[in-house]
């Protein structure tokens, strides 16, 4: 999935092959590997039990951090 996501991600950059371009695009890469690791480190914290077992209410953080993650 991460794979999946970081090529979806890099389709909307447009780099060409130079060498800075090469340097500029593992950077991007590395960048975007680091937000995935935070982001799944947050959503991997909640627990349901800390929304009373409020399972709508539990979607919907969720939801709202990707939201504000990919915005």
């Amino acid at each position: 999935m991460k794979d999946k996501l970081l090529k979806n991600i890099l389709s909307n950059y447009t780099l060409g092959d130079s060498d800075t371009d090469k340097e500029d695009k593992k950077d991007l890469i590395n960048d975007i590997n680091k937000d995935i690791e935070r982001l799944t480190e947050i959503v991997g914290s909640l627990m349901i039990s800390q929304f009373k077992n409020d399972q709508e209410q539990y979607r919907k953080t969720i939801n709202t951090i990707f939201y504000t993650f990919f915005n």
